[in-house]
């Protein structure tokens, strides 16, 4: 018999149903470097009025992006040596940044150094800005023709990417059989699927999440080389044509990736401005000023405190901290330019170093994850975390001496490939590429 209306029962019954309306739907946590690591990692398919103000919102931050490439620049001149060492110190850096910051998630090393692990995200942030401002000056002192910027982006990514996503797949294999618990299996399904998108940096593209299995790490691959692609064809092919491929690739990359191609213009402009006077007088200060700014942003990135922005024209997970931190880092990258750091004998390390940056940043997640699953579990996380911590860099320090640092021999073999192919012209020379002088067709 039902409850007569109004009776204590019926209204029981109508707070469980408020109760329930009321409550927030789960979301899955990032971690972080800005991916899920949660079971499914398959983004839901955003319905279309979710789509439609994030891909506007990308079309007008890339086509504005399009129009400052393409813009005339005379910039000329070679790095100062003392320089080169500060951006390789910036980058290994950030690399064990995310390093340690992977290293101190719990299931992984118990939680040692947990107080690092916010400041992954903030650290990529800074490869975006460094990879902008290093693209930059290679495209005008060093890589002239499109055969060599493209034979020198693919040897640089294939080197690594092709032995790292072999590698995670077979430590992520034999760990699962080992203590498959400490593995998030819903991104170990559909392997060759995952491998698939990650050897053609599709995984991000279009709302796409597709995780490289227990690399997690992976996800800013496709940004970049979608970035390298974008800014290639923009710069190295004559007019309309440029244009037209730059959109092309702009269309494979989808909205997420093109939302924060300005973080990556952010050092190419700021290469461009250091061929001028912008802050020739005043570069200590600046350098000082923009250090501190940027300090300041990364820690704070690193909080969890967010400045309040709309996110319906966004990316989940995006940050506008984001983008504070990626102008003080190219403020302070134009300062520093300016500036005659001598680092003496450290100098050498420092460039030994930053060599294995890329094999440091695509090795060592599937590394930490099959150390962690053949660690005895009784261990306390101090012990687990510090074998990690001793044992794992020297592993990827090897297997960098197999792969990144033999990418010039891959280079050569590359652009003797780019030479047979019917559409891979020798190029344009320095003084007539689009965005360097006059485009071939007035354009």
């Amino acid at each position: 018999m039902a409850a007569p209306k109004g009776s204590p029962a019926d209204a029981r019954q109508l707070e469980r149903r408020r109760t329930l309306a009321e409550r927030p739907a789960p979301t899955p946590e990032r971690d972080t470097t800005g991916h899920f690591p949660a079971a499914a990692r398959r983004r839901p398919a955003p319905v279309p009025r979710q789509i439609i103000p994030k891909v506007a919102g990308a079309s007008g931050l890339f086509f504005a992006c399009l129009k400052w490439v393409n813009a005339p620049s005379t910039a000329v001149g070679t790095m100062k040596r003392g320089f080169s060492i500060y951006c390789d110190l910036l980058r290994f850096g950030a690399a064990s940044v995310v390093f340690l910051a992977h290293l101190s998630w719990q299931r992984l090393s118990g939680g040692m150094l947990y107080p690092l692990l916010p400041y992954g995200h903030p650290a990529v942030i800074v490869f975006f800005v460094l990879s902008g401002f290093v693209i930059g000056y290679v495209s005008h002192e060093k890589e002239t023709t499109l055969k060599n910027y493209a034979a020198a982006r693919l040897a640089r990514l294939y080197s690594v990417v092709l032995p790292a996503i072999v590698l995670t797949f077979v430590l992520d294999r034999v760990g699962i059989m080992i203590h498959p618990q400490i593995y998030v299996l819903g991104q170990e399904a559909q392997p060759a699927l995952r491998m698939l998108l990650g050897a053609t940096f599709l995984s991000q593209s279009w709302f796409g999440d597709w995780a490289l299995l227990s690399n997690g790490a992976y996800w800013s691959l496709p940004y970049e080389f979608w970035y390298y692609a974008i800014f290639g064809a923009a710069v190295y092919l004559p007019g309309r044509r440029g244009r037209i491929a730059a959109c092309l690739c702009a269309l494979i990359a989808g909205p997420d990736i093109l939302l924060l191609f300005p973080l990556w213009l952010f050092g190419v402009a700021a290469y461009r401005l250091s061929k001028g006077d912008a802050l020739r007088r005043h570069a200590l200060p600046a350098f000082v000023a923009t250090a501190a700014a940027g300090a300041g942003v990364f820690l704070m990135r690193g909080t969890f405190v967010h400045l309040p922005i709309p996110s319906r024209y966004l990316p989940d997970g995006f940050r506008v901290e984001d983008f504070a931190l990626g102008l003080a880092v190219a403020a302070n990258l134009l300062a520093a330019s300016r500036l005659d750091f001598s680092f003496g004998r450290t100098g050498a390390w420092i460039t030994r170093a930053a060599g294995m940056t890329f094999s440091l940043y695509l090795f060592h997640l599937p590394l930490l994850y099959f150390v962690a699953a053949i660690e005895p579990v009784a261990w306390s996380p101090y012990l687990r975390g510090t074998l990690m911590l001793l044992g794992v860099p020297p592993v990827i320090w090897w297997l960098s001496q197999m792969t990144e640092m033999r990418k010039g021999a891959l280079r050569s073999r590359i652009a003797a490939l780019l030479d047979r192919l019917p559409a891979m012209t020798p190029g344009l020379p320095l003084e007539t590429r689009p965005g360097l002088g006059e485009s071939a067709d007035g354009g």
